[in-house]
């Protein structure tokens, strides 16, 4: 409730470190842990400290359109949506380390599948950890343009592929430990979760690009031969980018959401029905432009 943003970004990483760990401390107390689980948990908490240390080290040593982006981000926000958008993040959390909580409980019967998820959450991490590494050195040297260096020229959100790519690691290594419908429910509506908001958020932040680095000649390439998400999926039309975008910044339901042309952090004005979903799709790392 300090820095509203945080719900978003430090506690996210933080969060994951939490369970993790309370969670190894709690099963290691009463048997020995599978040494797939743990390194299923360690990944875990590997990837919180890193996103937790990489947000707040670019909080304290971000360029000056950052700073000035994230120091209003949700100032005006009304207390019952915190409250709202502090529920939704602390469930969605939760559902995201059930395949790794239920991973401590129950013994996998499926130990490939389960050290396959976990190398795939080590692919997730090292994408991720590279993508956000490679686009604050971009911006560092040219805040004014849009990153196209490195992973890229693969796609145009590495950084949010990545994360996708860790999540369903984690999920596949926590699937062979299931067992009950309650279990499976849980495990599912986290992956399906992460999916609908790291899908809708970059689908916000593509169309903010659209509208701030559409008029540059080389982003028209840049779109035209890079996937949005998906390496080697093929590029977009940018002028049908543009008028999505347009079309999108119009409606009232993305009003305060999408309509920021210039990369501020959307929040939504005062009194605006949000959801707290809503506002968690659209701040996902809103200042990354």
């Amino acid at each position: 409730f300090v820095q509203f943003r945080w719900f978003f970004s430090i506690a996210y990483g933080l969060s994951a470190v939490l369970m993790a760990f309370v969670s190894l401390l709690y099963f290691s107390a009463l048997a020995k842990v599978p040494q797939v689980a743990l390194l299923h948990v360690c990944l875990c908490i590997a990837w919180g400290v890193r996103l937790a240390g990489f947000l707040a080290w670019r909080e304290k040593f971000g360029g000056e359109e950052y700073k000035k982006r994230a120091g209003g981000f949700g100032k005006n926000t009304p207390l019952v949506r915190k409250v709202g958008t502090w529920l939704f993040v602390a469930v969605f959390d939760a559902l995201l380390f059930c395949p790794a909580l239920f991973h401590l409980k129950t013994p996998t019967r499926f130990e490939m599948l389960a050290y396959a998820g976990v190398a795939i959450q080590f692919l997730g991490l090292i994408i991720e950890s590279e993508a956000d590494k490679q686009k604050f050195a971009q911006k560092a040297a040219n805040p004014e343009t849009f990153c196209s260096k490195g992973l890229f020229g693969l796609t145009r959100h590495p950084n949010y592929l990545g994360e996708l790519v860790f999540w369903s690691g984690n999920y596949i290594a926590g699937l062979a430990s299931l067992s009950g419908p309650a279990q499976i429910v849980l495990a599912s509506l986290g992956i399906v979760a992460i999916f609908g908001v790291m899908l809708g958020a970059t689908n916000g932040l593509d169309r903010r690009q659209t509208l701030k680095y559409g008029a540059l000649p080389a982003y028209s390439d840049y779109v035209k031969k890079t996937p949005k998400l998906l390496p080697f999926s093929g590029g977009d039309d940018l002028q049908q980018l543009i008028k999505q975008a347009q079309t999108k910044q119009k409606s009232p339901e993305t009003k305060g959401g999408d309509n920021d042309a210039n990369g501020d952090a959307p929040g939504g004005a005062p009194g605006e029905p949000l959801s707290p979903r809503s506002v968690y799709e659209q701040n996902k790392k809103p200042w990354d432009m």
